[in-house]
């Protein structure tokens, strides 16, 4: 049995949450009571690891964590204490990247970084000299982030304006895409087949009510216009076909 739940590590998974921009994978390399293995894959171990990591992962982009937790009850009595190692890593997220270089490829005039937005965020002068700096690096980000250095705060808001007009760029695409997307309109008309059904269903439903007998004279009774497909009949008498009977 413990052979098997061994065979469960290494366990890795990614964080979702809180992690833009990058990706951040931890694995569970061993665990030193295996037979609680169960209890480490249970979401409050999970959470619990993950929280950990985030509370490193800005000055220790990567590394390892030995931790310790109390086995929930429904695992192994008597309840013990069992401990984790666990390793993670971080790397630049390709799916938000993928999407600041889809604007810097192909954004329109409206959607460009202009010497307003630079004002904006870091005052008219400051604002002015970064924005020359952008233009004379010909819309280089990596030479952006080369200039912003260790200055985090002044390129977060770098940054922040980019992500703006990646937004602005997205709602466009977006769009756009819908407006080429084939409408379908409601279902409002039927053929001419259909319509020629539809009127023939509906007077054969008025012949089959219709009262019979002398008050009740009229197309089923005539034959005239009759469009049930039954033969003529007076008082309810068939008067046509081989069957035919003489109306009185």
């Amino acid at each position: 049995m413990i052979k098997e739940e061994k065979s469960i590590l290494p366990l890795t998974r990614r964080i979702e949450r809180g992690t833009t921009g990058i990706c951040v994978e931890y694995t569970i390399e061993a665990i030193s009571k295996p037979q609680y293995i169960h209890s480490a894959q249970t979401m409050g171990v999970r959470n619990t690891i993950e929280e950990q990591i985030m509370e490193r992962l800005w000055h220790y982009p990567n590394g390892r964590l030995n931790l310790s937790f109390l086995s929930a009850a429904q695992d192994v009595e008597p309840r013990a204490y069992y401990g984790i190692t666990v390793a993670y890593k971080t790397s630049p997220d390709y799916r938000f990247l993928s999407r600041i270089f889809a604007w810097l490829f192909n954004f329109s005039p409206d959607e460009a970084l202009v010497a307003a937005d630079f004002q904006r965020a870091y005052g008219s002068a400051l604002g002015d000299h970064i924005f020359e700096k952008w233009r004379g690096y010909r819309m280089d980000l990596t030479k952006m982030i080369g200039y912003f250095g260790t200055d985090y705060e002044k390129g977060q808001k770098f940054f922040s304006l980019v992500m703006e007009k990646v937004v602005q760029y997205e709602e466009r695409i977006n769009t756009v895409r819908r407006s080429r997307e084939p409408s379908f309109e409601p279902y409002s008309s039927i053929s001419d087949d259909g319509e020629k059904e539809a009127g023939r269903e509906a007077s054969a439903d008025a012949c089959r009510s219709e009262p019979r007998g002398e008050a009740g004279a009229g197309a089923c009774r005539t034959g005239k216009g009759n469009p049930c497909g039954a033969p003529a009949v007076a008082g309810g008498l068939d008067t046509s076909g081989p069957n035919a009977v003489a109306a009185p």
